[in-house]
């Protein structure tokens, strides 16, 4: 049970990271137009 919380953990922090990510990229881009 524990080890699924903690996989679900880390999934979380990894989708947040990834959409951060892929949100300062559209930023950058929109940025330089």
């Amino acid at each position: 049970m524990e080890h699924n919380q903690n996989g679900i953990l880390a999934l979380v922090v990894l989708f947040l990271g990834l959409v951060f990510f892929v949100s300062g990229m559209v930023y950058h881009l929109w940025g330089s137009f």
